[in-house]
């Protein structure tokens, strides 16, 4: 698993890598991820 990976899927090294982020820019990684999801959730229905 790539370090990437190892950080986004693991709750305290996630947390630790964005404590410097505002909220704004919290919110702005959520929206991206959110649409991300619900691609892969579309494609998926679509099989």
């Amino acid at each position: 698993m790539s370090e990437f990976l190892e950080i986004l899927t693991h709750g305290r090294r996630l947390q630790g890598a964005v404590k410097d982020l505002s909220v704004e820019e919290l919110t702005s990684v959520q929206e991206k991820l959110n649409n991300i999801i619900e691609k892969k959730k579309k494609k998926k229905k679509k099989k």
